[in-house]
């Protein structure tokens, strides 16, 4: 126990800033993933389309690198998460969403076959009063 407070003291200052950190990725988490989850069309994991693959123009290029960087701020703060205050795994998940990247749409359908985190999604989309997610073909998601 002394030990402890012996690292308590000792780095009171990284403490109080990783308690600031703490406090604002929960804030931020809360605001931006239901809107987040709002905005994914209900048929998305029906479609087996990666989009990544298609030709692109420098203005879809500079918008896949916005996008690409949202989802690594959303990256990081879903792993700073896991081990601090805040829904960890539905950030990770938004990064994936918001993602532009190659394969990202086989790798969701994988992970929307979990029927919790499914089930998770749809609960906030229906607080926010929109259509629930459509499991990935051949897939059953349970309710709550």
């Amino acid at each position: 126990m002394e030990f402890l407070l012996e690292l308590a003291s000792r780095y009171k200052t990284e403490l109080y800033w990783l308690g600031w950190l703490s406090a604002a990725t929960l804030i931020v988490s809360v605001a931006l993933i239901p809107i987040l989850a709002s905005r994914i069309p209900a048929d998305y994991f029906l479609s087996s389309a990666d989009i990544a693959s298609r030709r692109r123009s420098w203005q879809t290029i500079f918008y896949s690198c916005l996008r690409n960087l949202v989802a690594l701020v959303l990256l990081l703060a879903g792993l700073a998460m896991l081990l601090l205050p805040g829904q960890g795994l539905l950030t990770l998940l938004m990064a994936l969403f918001v993602a532009d990247l190659p394969g990202k749409h086989r790798l969701e359908r994988k992970l929307a076959g979990h029927s919790r985190l499914l089930a998770s999604l749809n609960w906030i989309r229906a607080q926010r009063g929109v259509a629930p997610l459509s499991p990935p073909s051949g897939q059953r998601c349970s309710g709550n």
